[in-house]
């Protein structure tokens, strides 16, 4: 009996699916340890236990889920450190098989493999390999669900479907609010799908499916709307989300709220690589679409309309009030890189032939290599932070070991230590604690030598104090000095 060619080529695209999520696993694995919340959310959960995470919620009350993916990592490491790592792994391969959910009624085979590959991978935001950024991963799987009923709304209306919907809404919602502007662009993106979905429901015109999920999308903000207002009352305002609300009274007047979209632009185009490489992915996946229309004016204005939404993209980040997380790139770039990919999917939907994949096997094969590159390159840039965290806390822990101190004072003479993902104070504290040691530690930076971590510079909190104006700490105190020498990290008295 003859396999037909179709056949063949489902099966080798379902070996390369699971190749893509097994090198996306082993990225996990290999790159991702705990680096600055986690080292404290462990210790306090190796203390107190699990059920931290409802005593949190207090503190986070329109966020009483946020820790659930920190529960996940405690859980699968059984209080190893390793479960960050796997924690990580399984938040990808989640998101990979949602999205390739969330596309099926519109997106089939290499299309289908691509856009979940982007989804996995989100390129240009680096926090998909820090373990601080679970809830974050957590919230892009319900985003992700939310255009997949969207997607099945905007062909035929359900009330199933809008239920499952509106609970996703409100479960993203509760986990971390940072994709809360790409919610609310739900609605217009699905104009641009009327050209995939119409050819399952041609009755559906696209203000109907405007009007469809835009009751959808806000019932579920309406019914979180409900449990804020309940939560704050019971619980007051002096919460963790009334800290990062002030100074958001600026952007009650025009020049502060241009002030915040021209820092928001800022930080989400500053990297020289980001927007080239958004350009460079949009004409990969969506250029074969654009060459394929019909008429000088068709493909102007389709490439008017991915320009448009590239430029665009920055826009999503203003969810951050707060202006320290407005000019945090590791923040900014996951509400842009988020609507980027669904920019392209709309795009991939609007445009796409009306039989057939719109990218051959051979294109598919080649995007998916460049975004397993990148993300193998934003894995290796958080790899370098790890292993200076690993190699400065075992060679402390075996001095701490062996003098038992009740303080620890670290000179840091490579001027690395001490920032946002070095041990950020007090961070270093937390680590030694979570590997059985209650030591009061704090790292200073000797006066002639200079800070040059570049996250402090674009990120400016306060990092490490000079080492003469350290104010005394308990006796015993160990003091050891860090060193570069000749490219190897030594930490000795």
């Amino acid at each position: 009996m003859a396999i037909s060619p179709n056949a063949t080529g489902n099966k080798r695209l379902t070996v390369l699916e699971f190749a893509t999520l097994i090198v996306l696993a082993a990225l996990s694995f290999w790159a991702v340890r705990p680096l600055l919340e986690e080292w404290g959310l462990f210790n306090v959960i190796k203390t107190q236990g699990i059920g931290y995470i409802l005593a949190y919620a207090e503190s986070t009350p329109m966020r009483p889920l946020h820790l659930l993916a920190i529960a996940l990592n405690w859980e699968l490491g059984q209080g190893h450190l390793i479960g960050i790592a796997a924690g990580n792994a399984v938040m990808m391969v989640l998101r990979y098989g949602v999205a390739r959910w969330a596309v099926s009624p519109v997106l089939a085979g290499n299309d289908r493999w691509v856009i979940a590959t982007l989804a996995a991978v989100l390129p240009a935001w680096s926090g998909i390999w820090f373990g601080r950024f679970g809830a974050a991963q957590l919230s892009l799987i319900f985003f992700f669900a939310v255009i997949g009923f969207s997607l099945r709304l905007a062909r035929k209306w359900s009330w199933s479907t809008a239920l499952a919907c509106v609970a996703s809404v409100w479960l993203l919602l509760s986990v971390y609010q940072a994709l809360a502007l790409c919610l609310v662009a739900m609605p217009l993106f699905a104009l641009l799908w009327q050209d995939g979905t119409r050819r399952a429901d041609q009755a559906t015109a696209p203000h109907w499916q405007f009007i469809r999920l835009a009751v959808t999308i806000g019932t579920g903000f309406v019914c979180y709307a409900l449990y804020a207002i309940i939560a704050s009352r019971l619980l007051g305002g002096g919460s963790y989300e009334a800290t990062l609300a002030q100074g958001s009274s600026k952007l009650l007047t025009v020049a502060g709220i241009a002030q915040h979209v021209m820092r928001g632009y800022a930080t989400a185009f500053a990297r020289d690589l980001t927007l080239p490489l958004m350009l460079l992915l949009g004409y990969f996946v969506i250029g074969p679409a654009l060459l394929q229309q019909r008429g000088e004016r068709t493909f102007v204005s389709a490439q008017a309309l991915f320009l448009l939404l590239v430029a665009s993209l920055p826009l999503f980040s203003l969810i951050y009030m707060n202006e320290l997380h407005i000019g945090d790139p590791d923040r900014v770039m996951l509400p842009v890189a988020t609507a980027f990919v669904v920019a392209l999917l709309s795009l991939m939907v609007r445009y796409r032939p009306s039989a057939g994949n719109l990218l051959a096997s051979r294109q598919a094969a080649a995007i998916v290599l460049v975004l397993l590159v990148v993300g193998t390159l934003g894995a290796a840039s958080a790899k370098k932070y790890a292993d200076l965290q690993e190699t400065v806390l075992a060679q402390t822990l075996n001095a701490v070991e062996t003098q038992q101190p009740r303080s620890l004072l670290l000179h840091d003479a490579t001027g690395r230590l001490g920032d946002v993902y070095t041990f950020l104070n007090p961070l270093f504290s937390e680590a030694l604690a979570v590997h059985g040691h209650n030591v009061t530690a704090l790292i200073c930076t000797p006066r002639d030598i200079d800070r040059i971590h570049p996250d402090a510079q674009r990120y400016p909190i306060p990092t490490t104090q000079r080492c003469d104006e350290v104010a005394p700490m308990p006796a015993p105190v160990l003091v050891l000095t860090v060193r570069d020498e000749n490219g190897t990290i030594t930490v000795r008295p």
